[in-house]
């Protein structure tokens, strides 16, 4: 009986052990594929605003109804997930404010108008944005009055490199989501650049595409059938307040490997049974994308503990109460024995 128990024990164990491998390896697949599409979703902007940088570098000059043919030409929805639109950011000194409204105007915009306050000695100004109906508030708008716009525009300047600025609320959304601005400068051509101030000098103007976390990201559930919890977190701290997207599996540049366990005391109490984070990039900006197991997910991959854990139980029990009756039975003989001796 002894060993039977003991075999039905460790079964169990094993069984359990297999199922959870397996499950587990189901997991990291449908992990992987959530990162894959996050990541190229989070690369998109980049490529779009490179090529209105290619547009602009074909040209001397590039015109008003030049840039809204361009700015037609791409399909928003469907290439650029999340992008409201593309615009051209120029520095201007504010004692040639006058002068360049008079240039904008020449090109076919006669209410052109730049909208700014402070009293910073320069600044930066939208002065193209399509399509006109999505950011006509953000028209003429000097950026450069509000610190994080204006530090981002700055660092992607001197860097040279495409730069996201810290969460932000874009002008004219009316939701304050947690959105984004992302910005590529250009520079004058067949110019070397040594350094940062030869980078200022050169400056013909920044690109910029507005962001939308969560249109970026709508439908990513979808790619692990609704299965896994997503999450999406500024940076590499996982707090609340630092997430920027949440998907509860309803329909709604790392090479670094999926880090998946056995849900932690934490998972347990959000419900889940596996847990991953991996690290990816837009911009210049970090980000962690956190996944984890639904009940969809145990539904269709199966969750075997539990009956494990009462086949184990019982098995256990079983056990123990043979032990114990044994333990009773030979103290019994035992005393037995001692009294007839005894007498």
């Amino acid at each position: 009986m002894l060993l039977g128990l003991l075999l039905t024990l460790l079964g169990s164990l094993a069984m359990y052990s297999k199922e959870e491998d397996k499950a587990q390896a189901e997991f990291l697949r449908l992990s992987e594929r959530i990162a894959v599409e996050t990541q190229r979703r989070f690369t998109e902007p980049e490529f779009g605003l490179k090529g209105a940088r290619g547009f602009f570098g074909s040209s001397e000059h590039v015109s008003l109804d030049e840039f809204r043919a361009y700015a037609a030409s791409v399909d928003l929805t469907h290439e650029l997930h999340g992008v409201y639109g593309i615009g051209l950011i120029e520095h201007v000194q504010r004692d040639g404010v006058e002068r360049f409204e008079a240039e904008v105007r020449r090109e076919g915009a006669p209410d052109f108008a730049v909208k700014t306050s402070g009293h910073a000695p320069d600044l930066y100004i939208v002065k193209y944005t399509e399509p006109m109906a999505d950011n006509a508030a953000a028209w003429g708008l000097d950026v450069g009055t509000e610190g994080k716009r204006r530090a981002a525009i700055e660092h992607a300047i001197a860097s040279g490199k495409p730069t996201l600025t810290a969460p932000l609320t874009l002008i004219g959304d009316p939701r304050h989501r947690p959105d984004f601005l992302l910005m590529l400068p250009m520079y004058k051509r067949s110019v070397a650049l040594y350094s940062d101030e030869d980078r200022r000098r050169q400056l013909m103007g920044v690109l910029i595409a507005p962001i939308v976390t969560e249109e970026l990201l709508r439908g990513l559930a979808e790619q692990a059938s609704g299965q896994l919890d997503i999450e999406v977190f500024l940076g590499t701290d996982t707090r609340k307040a630092n997430q920027v997207y949440g998907a509860k599996g309803h329909v709604g540049t790392s090479a670094e490997t999926p880090r998946a366990s056995s849900a932690t005391d934490t998972d347990t109490q959000r419900g889940l049974r596996f847990s991953a984070t991996r690290s990816l990039v837009m911009g210049d900006r970090v980000f962690t994308l956190r996944t984890g197991t639904l009940p969809a997910f145990d539904a269709a991959h199966g969750h075997p503990s539990t009956s494990v854990v009462v086949l184990s139980g019982l098995a256990l029990s079983t056990l123990m109460a043979w032990v114990a009756w044994m333990q009773a039975s030979w103290r019994a003989r035992a005393e037995a024995r001692a009294q007839s001796l005894a007498t």
